[in-house]
């Protein structure tokens, strides 16, 4: 029998247990911690010449021998899956009650079941071979399933012989029976749950002659009698344990984020240590820590399936397999991978992300070959910027279809070239990639016709489990999971996530073995879980002040739906109990509402404000909104990418038919008064001709099935085109112009104040019959918008007193703010170039609206622009220019778009004026402060 020793001292657990262990002189003693991190911070306290005798291992680590022939993972998955294809149906009928596993992925995921079932037997000291149903549940069903899971698990051991390999769980079961090298002295410190397989290890030693130790914390002295002989809580005296532990000490959070948020600063105020019960709320805290300017840490190590490497594996793997350009997308965001797709001449990730994003957004192509389709080499007429836009989703794409042929682990080697600065996770992910490439199970497998020399399933499997871990900088907020908990010498700590389910932990649903039946097995079961942690957190209270000692839980998770508070917290007294129910149980209102930076973090202007030379008249409807945007999208040139969609937005889908509708016009204007005897047949036949061909050369001759649905409403847009201008013409209107602009350095500019006007100018047309001029805008709106709407504003909106004005309506004179001027500055431009012709007869400004209806498609004159509305205007627009010309660029203005505000970052921290730096608020106010 093991020896017991009760550590009740007020020092760490840590501190005791090194103590311990400086008497145990001899060579040859192996320490047994619950975790990784207690084995360190016991190490921390021992002297160097003892770590010389000292061996640190967890239970079921040390029952796993040193050998080169030990199965990985995934080679313990395929060899489950090989055993799967080669048992009887009979047997396959019973273990799965639909179908069988057929896929790749299924017998993966088939294979990580097995594996889990046979860890959890091995703590028991079982395999399937040796397994024996309960008494309670013999001659059920299961007798059945275990009888087909051993026949299963048979195949699997030979399958994993022929491959030269062994199961590490039959080797540590092997260990048991017959330990190799035993060591002359066990000391397990203060593990709560031991494994009954290492307990059974640890009794063939002691008939070697070895002794064995148990370290027991035991801070509030409870009786001795409250634990087995390995130092395991009995559940019978734990699980109505009463916890010394006041309502005070606990903190109720309206949701996880709060919690999150009040945690880390409690931590960084306190210089306390943090404990994550729930492992769920690692992502939020993590994301907590580093908006305060820390850096999370993971004892347990980052999971390498996140690292640059494998992201850059697995998602080139997948792309190669369906060229599909959202996949593309995300490789393109890793610097590594732009790299590796051009080694020779380097490829400047913001010119490739800004090609695949126009690409995504515009072209609209889905795959690789329907975007090369869609981006012909650019003629040499084609205007500046779309030849550049050309130039580099052709260079981008060329450089992929070049690479198609090379594999995930070469692109990995081309971004990383310089073996001695590759990166370690870079190397681990090489490493485990040419070990499986170069694994019997692999070869075996792809002997069976899979395709690929690494497939991308199995290699992302491979990794999945794999944990890449880093030394621990002073820097960091370490993310301690709740076993850790005993082990920190901290005084202060911080235990969030103490939700049930968590605290204590309960496993529900296993398929193979039921909760049930485990006591009978010795496997851990929840009874036993709960008895653990109920003493683990009445000896973290009895070892600290309640000063020292927050708990936090929060009433929603993540995703908004409730927690329960773990049942630990209401082990008090009695007579307490109504009143601890009811802070548990308080209504809170999140804070979430106005998130704020905690490191106060304010926007600086990057440089001097740009002057502003030009401007054009849809540029005026930005101001008017807001001119601190205005000047972040127009002067400081801010732009959002394209959004990555299966459909054209609103812009494209605009654009779209506007070319359609230049290109017609401008092939009938040299026809003169000849077009007013087009009939509406001819010009819906060519109309939705040249919608083809514009289309063909934007999207390829395979667009997605959404954009093809588009062009089809884009048809019937035309067709309401055909049948309004045939009456156009009918009425004598002469197209004269379409798509004409104005131009900075044109023989006769036109100024507004220090600022030129340009812009364009959708259609020009002239009434052959009373000479009066009119200008048309086409609009594509989902539904009808007159002019009117689109230029006025209520007066609540108005911010610039040079904006407000006075409109006639059916009611009356209404208040309102000018929100667009656009047509008005048409109407300027117009009497520009024609002074002679807008003198006689005042020009006509309409739109042209082709919405989703086409029952609604007209003709809406801006009727509601008198003379006098058309001068106030033209003043409004002057006041702005000046405003532009002195660099005023404030008041931000509230959001009023449909989307979200693509600068809301900047506004985090409340008012404009919380949110963004003094001295820049200035220079935005023209330099008057």
């Amino acid at each position: 029998m093991p020896k017991l020793h009760h550590l009740t001292s007020a020092d760490t657990l840590s501190l005791q247990v090194a103590q311990f262990l400086s008497d145990a002189v001899e060579a040859g003693v192996l320490l047994i911690t619950p975790t990784s991190g207690a084995a360190r911070r016991i190490v921390d306290c021992l002297d160097k010449p003892k770590l010389q005798t000292l061996v640190v291992a967890q239970a079921m680590q040390a029952l796993l021998p040193q050998r080169e022939d030990v199965a990985t993972a995934i080679e313990r998955c395929l060899a489950w899956a090989n055993a799967i294809r080669n048992l009887p149906n009979s047997k396959l009928s019973i273990l799965f009650w639909k179908e069988s596993p057929q896929s790749t992925a299924e017998l993966l995921k088939a294979g990580r079941n097995f594996n889990g079932l046979c860890d959890r037997l091995t703590e028991a000291g079982l395999s399937p071979a040796t397994f024996h149903l309960p008494e309670q549940a013999s001659g059920s069903s299961d007798q059945g399933r275990w009888s087909a899971i051993a026949a299963l698990y048979e195949n699997y051991i030979n399958c994993l012989a022929s491959w030269g390999l062994r199961d590490p769980n039959d080797l540590r079961l092997d260990q048991i029976k017959e330990p190799t090298t035993p060591p002359s002295r066990i000391v397990i410190a203060g593990v709560p749950d031991l494994p009954c397989a290492f307990q059974l290890y640890a009794e063939q030693i002691e008939k070697h002659g070895a002794s064995v130790d148990v370290l027991i914390w035991n801070p509030r002295n409870v009786s001795e009698s409250s634990f087995d002989d390995w130092g395991r809580p009995i559940t019978e005296n734990w699980k109505q344990h009463q916890i010394d532990l006041t309502k005070e000490q606990i903190y109720v959070n309206p949701s996880s984020h709060d919690e999150a948020r009040s945690a880390v600063q409690l931590c960084i105020q306190n210089k306390a240590k943090l404990v994550a019960v729930d492992p769920k709320i690692h992502s939020l805290l993590a994301s907590e820590i580093l908006t305060r300017g820390h850096k999370p840490y993971l004892p347990e190590g980052e999971r390498l399936i996140d690292c640059e490497a494998s992201k850059m594996a697995i998602g080139w793997e997948d792309f190669r397999k369906g060229k599909d350009l959202r996949c593309l997308r995300h490789l393109l965001e890793l610097p590594a991978f732009c790299r590796a797709i051009d080694t020779e001449h380097a490829l400047s990730q913001s010119d490739a992300l800004i090609a695949i994003d126009h690409l995504l957004g515009k072209t609209i192509a889905a795959t690789l070959e329907a975007a090369w389709q869609a981006s012909p080499v650019v003629t040499k007429t084609a205007p500046t910027e779309q030849s550049r836009m050309r130039e580099k989703t052709r260079r981008l794409l060329g450089s992929v279809r070049a690479r198609l042929g090379v594999s995930a682990l070469e692109m990995i080697e081309s971004a990383f070239p310089n073996e001695s600065m590759r990166p370690k996770s870079a190397k681990r992910v090489l490493e485990i990639g040419r070990k499986l490439e170069n694994s019997a199970a692999l070869m075996d497998w792809s002997g069976r016709g899979t395709g690929s020399k690494l497939p991308v399933q199995i290699f992302t499997q491979a990794i999945k489990s794999e944990q890449l871990q880093e030394p621990a900088i002073d820097e960091v907020i370490t993310l301690n999971g709740w076993l850790e908990a005993p082990w920190l010498p901290e005084a202060k700590i911080v235990l969030c996530g103490l939700t049930e389910g968590q605290l204590p932990q309960s496993l529900d649903g296993d398929p193979f073995l039921p909760d049930s039946i485990c006591p009978e097995l010795r496997l851990s079961h929840n009874e036993q879980r709960l008895a653990r942690d109920a003493y683990l957190l009445d000896a973290l209270l009895a070892n600290r002040s309640a000063d020292d000692v927050h708990l936090s839980f929060s009433k929603f998770n993540q995703d908004g739906d409730p927690n329960k508070p773990s049942r630990l917290l209401f082990r008090t007294k009695l007579e307490e109990l109504p009143s601890r129910v009811q802070h548990l149980t308080q209504s809170s209102a999140s804070s979430r509402s106005r998130p704020r930076r905690q490191t106060e973090w304010r926007w600086q202007l990057p440089d001097e404000i740009p002057p502003v030379t030009k401007i054009s008249p849809t540029q005026f409807e930005s101001y008017l909104a807001c001119p601190f945007r205005f000047c972040l999208e127009k002067v400081l040139k801010y732009k959002n990418a394209p959004k990555a969609t299966y459909e054209m937005d609103a812009a494209v889908f605009g654009n779209l038919i506007h070319n359609t509708l230049e290109n017609f016009g401008r092939e009938i204007i040299p026809t003169g008064k000849a077009m007013l005897d087009l009939d509406e047949s001819t010009i819906r036949q060519r109309v939705q001709q040249l919608l083809k061909q514009e289309a063909l050369l934007q999207f390829g001759a395979n667009p997605m099935p959404a954009v093809q649905v588009q062009l089809a409403s884009a048809v019937a847009r035309l067709h309401a085109f055909a049948r309004i201008q045939v009456k156009c013409f009918a009425e004598g209107w002469i197209i004269h112009g379409v798509e004409r602009k104005l131009e900075v350095d044109s023989d006769t500019p036109l100024s507004f104040g220090s600022l030129q006007l340009t812009g364009t100018i959708d259609r020009i047309e002239q009434n052959a019959l009373t000479g009066a001029l009119r200008v048309i805008d086409y609009k594509t709106f989902s539904s009808v918008k007159k002019p009117a709407e689109t230029h006025f504003a209520p007066a609540s909106h108005n911010w610039m007193l040079a904006a407000q004005v006075e409109v006639p309506t059916s009611r009356g004179i209404a208040s309102k703010t000018w929100k667009n001027l656009q047509l008005p500055l048409y109407r300027k431009i117009l009497e520009h170039w024609y002074p002679k012709q807008c003198a006689e007869h005042p020009p006509e400004m309409a739109y042209f609206v082709l919405p989703s209806d086409p029952n609604e498609s007209g003709i809406y004159p801006f009727d509601e622009l008198s003379e006098e509305l058309y001068l106030e205007a033209i003043d409004c627009a002057e006041a702005i220019t000046q405003n532009i010309a002195k660099g005023h660029f404030w008041p931000p203005q509230a959001f009023r778009g449909s989307w979200d505000d693509p600068f809301s970052p900047l506004f985090v921290n409340g008012s404009p004026e919380h949110c963004i730096d003094p001295e820049t608020i200035v220079k935005l106010k023209g330099g008057q402060s």
